[in-house]
């Protein structure tokens, strides 16, 4: 139960980031950056290393607030950065602004989400495989050709003979 709402409080935190980021940027598409992510990591780790002395609960709406209100400032520190959505007509009800407000969060969310997923999973990933591995066998040198004959059996079986590679 440990685990589980201490990711749920890793992603209310983020929530609360984007959320900030989303009403930092005015009307404008926020776009994470580098600082944005290390932000993020960085209240990640005092959210979890604070949920014992704050409680589960109170945990909760101190790094919502908290990630919210980082999210704003550095969102707003860099206004300039981001380019204008596409102005609608002035929202008619409180349900269309709180879409508008959910689309520029969720892209905002999402991106974020990608960005961590690639630099936690992917890139080492690729970074091993391209270092370790050698799947064609290019690295070792044989001799002058990497060239493989192959071995064709005497008399081959029609099921041999339709398999050409």
């Amino acid at each position: 139960m440990e685990i589980a709402s201490s990711i749920a409080l890793v992603l209310l935190t983020l929530t609360g980031y984007s959320a900030g980021a989303a009403l930092g940027a005015r009307g404008r598409i926020p776009v994470p950056g580098l600082l944005d992510l290390l932000a993020i990591v960085l209240l990640w780790v005092g959210a979890i290393s604070s949920r014992t002395a704050l409680g589960r609960w109170p945990a909760i709406g101190v790094w919502v607030l908290a990630g919210l209100l980082v999210g704003l400032v550095l969102t707003r520190a860099r206004l300039a950065q981001y380019s204008n959505a596409e102005r609608n007509a002035r929202a008619a009800n409180v349900w269309q602004a709180w879409k508008a407000f959910a689309r520029r969060m969720g892209n905002y969310q999402g991106r974020v989400i990608m960005a961590l997923l690639y630099f936690t999973v992917v890139l080492p990933f690729g970074a091993a495989a391209t270092l370790l591995g050698d799947p064609l066998g290019i690295k070792r040198k044989r001799g002058a050709s990497n060239w493989q004959p192959k071995q064709i059996p005497i008399k081959p079986s029609v099921e041999e003979a339709g398999r050409q590679y």
